[in-house]
């Protein structure tokens, strides 16, 4: 069944770059949220964390979910580069819009390995346990990431 899923992230937007066009910001996902009750919810624990509602965007996506579904997938794709001029680092990153299933989500992984842009270069370095720059992360719908934690 068809049904609306919510993206919470904590979001910030710095300039896009002149050189490549691309958009230079942070972006890290708090969470799925499968009605507008639970990310307001999810909301409310944000500020109340000191996360400022101004750094929280929320995209809409709809999504085919089996009933009871727990997880949606999300595929995602970094490596950075060294700064010949002062030896820095510099990372890229592509996040894509979250899959219902593990397995679309490989065959997305699949497709976009034919891109050019998602081609290995001598140039790219990737985390050794992504060797070609591709991870999928599951995220429990309905609960809040990288927001609280318990010691």
């Amino acid at each position: 069944m068809q049904i609306q899923v919510y993206h919470l992230e904590k979001y910030k937007y710095f300039y896009t770059d002149v050189s490549d066009g691309e958009r230079v910001e942070d972006r890290l996902t708090l969470g799925f949220f499968s009605s507008k009750n639970e990310l307001d919810s999810a909301i409310e624990i944000c500020i109340s964390s000191g996360i400022s509602k101004e750094d929280l965007r929320i995209q809409t996506y709809t999504l085919n979910l089996r009933k009871h579904q727990k997880y949606v997938f999300l595929l995602s794709y970094g490596y950075s580069i060294e700064n010949d001029s002062d030896g820095s680092y510099v990372e890229y990153y592509d996040i894509f819009s979250p899959q219902s299933d593990l397995k679309t989500c490989v065959q997305l992984k699949e497709k976009l390995l034919k891109e050019d842009r998602y081609q290995k270069r001598i140039d790219k370095i990737y985390d050794s346990e992504m060797p070609d720059g591709f991870w999928i992360e599951p995220y429990k719908l309905n609960r809040l990431y990288n927001v609280v934690s318990i010691s």
